[in-house]
């Protein structure tokens, strides 16, 4: 995943070259790796940062933002479509992909997988070009938008603070909260299902996503229901000025009771869970 001068030499420029010998609809069929979580935020070979929850591949010379669809050939029915932004550096491998897309292939355990791939659309080979500027100028972006969401829940409480609490008017509330967009329903610190409302567990969860974009938070949360982790809450946190998501599996009496989830949330493909306390 680390991009280095001369493997961008040696793919980036012929590839530009060969990219029309790759047409929609071509296959192929090889060994497939997914990349460890001590690559996320490594920069990739076409300038992006590895992001291991999202639906991304490395291909030794298919053009960077094509889109394929990727097979498991043991278990046909298990398939995902990914884009192209990176080189696998084994070249014994067709491909290498993200944490999230072997997930859902099922490759977790076994680490390698034979699988085909198609593709479903021929990419335009752009790369990502960054310079100190436009860095520094997305970081004050960045900054911008953070402090916007943190000033809102202060003045939630401000508001909740000064009213009184009576049932027609909580009920209000509620309803007020369910037409709000997904992700801004969030933003007050608490505990929340994926679905938005505020929920009030007690004891002791495993942590196993820690996230700054909500609508990541609430799609990982998400699969991670569908992958079994039925009991899940996302918690919403502005304390350190920037609101932060963190999301939670279970709801046990004491810490030993959630220390015996742990092997299955690890099987479920988060081997970095961990006991927290609501």
């Amino acid at each position: 995943m680390v991009i280095r001068a001369i493997f961008l030499f040696l793919f980036c420029v012929p590839q530009f070259l060969l990219a029309q010998q790759f047409d929609k609809g071509y296959k192929e069929r090889g060994k497939a790796s997914f990349y460890g979580e001590d690559l996320d935020g490594k920069q990739t070979a076409n300038g992006e940062k590895y992001d291991m929850y999202s639906m991304t591949a490395a291909h030794a010379s298919i053009p960077f933002n094509s889109i394929i669809k990727v097979t498991n050939l043991d278990s046909p029915d298990k398939w995902v479509t990914l884009r192209i932004n990176d080189r696998p550096l084994t070249p014994t491998r067709v491909l290498d992909i993200s944490k999230r897309a072997a997930l859902k292939l099922g490759m977790l355990k076994t680490g390698e997988l034979t699988v085909e791939l198609e593709i479903l659309k021929v990419g335009d080979n752009q790369v990502v070009t960054t310079n100190s500027d436009s860095l520094k100028n997305k970081a004050e972006a960045d900054k911008k938008i953070a402090a916007t969401p943190s000033e809102k829940p202060k003045e939630t409480q401000k508001t909740q603070k000064n009213t009184p609490t009576k049932k027609g008017e909580v009920a209000a509330g509620a309803a007020a909260v369910s037409t709000l967009p997904l992700e801004e329903r969030f933003l007050q610190p608490g505990t929340y299902n994926v679905w938005g409302t505020k929920i009030t567990p007690s004891g002791f969860g495993l942590q196993i996503g820690y996230f700054t974009d909500i609508n990541k938070a609430i799609e990982v949360g998400r699969e991670a229901i569908d992958l079994g982790l039925k009991e899940l809450y996302i918690q919403s946190d502005n304390s350190g000025g920037n609101v932060t998501y963190r999301i939670i599996y279970g709801s046990k009496k004491d810490e030993e009771s959630a220390k015996e989830q742990l092997p299955i949330a690890k099987m479920k493909g988060f081997p970095e869970a961990f006991v927290k306390k609501f």
